[in-house]
């Protein structure tokens, strides 16, 4: 049913809430007009919105933008995703989208009522849902040009523009503590996904059993230094100060760049890789058993953070960035990828993305590895997807090269008539284009029993 906007003022008792503005909407099932918000935006005003998911949707969004779509400018866009549980929060600068956060909770169910709260900040944008807060999301463009809200994809009930907002601030924008799920033992790894900025100058990751505080043990301190181009690694106690830097083994980041640090725990030392390679090991000065958090601070934003045992942090869905900025697979170029089949899995595949999400996107290569899977045993499965409709599929069946447990290396490379696929650096596959010219590939989605170490572009 077609949604109504009813514009209507209203007062409040309390004299430190203005609401200026109820837009109502009668449970507009996909809402995509742009709704003008009535006043500048400015430290202070709250946007609430409240709605109804429906049970068979997936996804939708709500934005705040200078432009009246997402052409040019939009400063918060916050995306519920079912699928991968997680509330995307992104923005937009000179038509091109930022860096995703990812991080807190999943507060949504299907088919159930949902408050959202967008407030203003100096420094931020707080995010709140239901009455408690999901996150903040860190100003990248100026809040004052924000001109229209966006809504897509949900019912509405209704939204509220107030003027000043009677929830207490939150505070500055701090950086991030994390509370570890367990005491760390050897075999526990913590997988830290993030970006730097153009201009990032440091960053750190500190194990401690507090806040990061001069009061705080802090076991293993790691920090990459663009200016000197080398990474330190310390200890600090309250007692003794800092101990001795370590700053071997060369500078593996970049900045404007992506990045993946992976803290595994050793009976005699924290061993750390960066983008799947092995970049340095760090012996243990101080006991780890009471670290209780990890703390971030510096010139970076995190995307995701996983912690569990070693073999249990997978990377299920890596948006390839990094070929999106850098043109990684033009002709020419190749992606790599090592990893291991999990014992036992059935199957699994990687998938080179026109567009941006794996159910709607075009696949200009769908690579399937199966075990043993409808009825295909040690079978690689090639094919493509136009339009959502899957090809003629190709099949390997007499040179399977994969077992459980046991590490691939894997390179696909954009060659000018068809995908080459080479194994261990050996010539494996070949697979011809079929969305031709050869398509633009935006992201590598990875699904499966298989544990992602290293992906990596040349």
């Amino acid at each position: 049913m077609a949604g109504t906007i009813k514009p209507k003022l209203s007062l409040c008792s309390s004299v430190t809430r203005t609401t200026f503005v109820v837009i109502t909407l009668l449970f507009a099932t996909c809402f995509s007009e742009p709704v003008p918000i009535p006043f500048p935006l400015s430290a202070g005003a709250e946007i609430k919105v409240s709605g109804l998911f429906p049970k068979d949707g997936h996804k939708f969004s709500i934005c705040l933008a200078a432009d009246e779509h997402h052409d040019r400018e939009t400063h918060l866009c916050i995306n519920p995703r079912f699928r991968k549980s997680a509330v995307i929060r992104n923005s937009k600068i000179s038509g091109e989208w930022g860096a995703e956060e990812r991080l807190g909770e999943f507060p949504f169910t299907k088919g159930s009522k949902f408050e959202l709260q967008i407030i203003a900040r100096p420094t931020h944008f707080q995010i709140r849902v239901d009455g408690s807060q999901l996150c903040k999301f860190g100003h990248r463009l100026p809040m004052e040009t924000v001109k229209n809200l966006l809504i897509e994809h949900v019912k509405v009930d209704d939204v509220d523009f107030i003027e000043e907002t009677a929830v207490k601030d939150d505070g500055p924008l701090e950086k991030s503590l994390y509370k570890l799920p367990f005491k760390l033992s050897p075999g526990r790894a913590i997988l830290i996904k993030g970006v730097t900025f153009p201009y990032s100058v440091w960053f750190s990751f500190c194990l401690t059993n507090g806040t990061c505080s001069m009061s705080d043990n802090a076991p293993f301190y790691f920090n990459p230094r663009f200016r000197h181009g080398l990474v330190v690694r310390n200890d600090f106690t309250p007692e003794n100060g800092w101990g001795k830097e370590e700053t071997g083994g060369g500078f593996p980041f970049s900045k404007d760049a992506s990045y993946e640090v992976k803290i595994v725990v050793r009976d005699s030392h924290y061993e750390v890789f960066v983008d799947g390679n092995h970049f340095c090991n760090f012996n243990h000065r101080l006991p780890n058993d009471d670290v209780e958090y990890l703390y971030v601070t510096g010139d970076t934003m995190l995307q995701d953070i996983q912690i569990g045992d070693e073999d249990a942090i997978d990377i299920p869905s890596l948006p390839t960035t990094r070929a999106t900025k850098e043109g990684a697979l033009t002709h020419g170029k190749k992606v790599f990828i090592q990893g291991k089949p999990k014992k036992g899995t059935k199957r699994f595949n990687l998938n080179l993305l026109v567009g941006d999400e794996f159910k709607t996107s075009d696949l200009a290569l769908h690579f399937d590895v199966r075990f043993d899977y409808e009825g295909c045993k040690n079978v690689v499965v090639m094919n493509h997807r136009q339009d959502g409709e899957f090809g003629q599929e190709e099949r390997e069946t007499k040179n399977f090269l994969f077992a459980h447990d046991q590490r691939f290396q894997l390179s696909i490379a954009l060659e000018e008539d068809a995908y080459k696929i080479s194994e261990g650096g050996k010539p494996y596959l070949s697979f011809e284009h079929r969305i031709k010219p050869p398509a633009s590939v935006r992201n590598l989605f990875i699904r499966g029993g298989v544990h992602i170490e290293k992906i990596s572009y040349e």
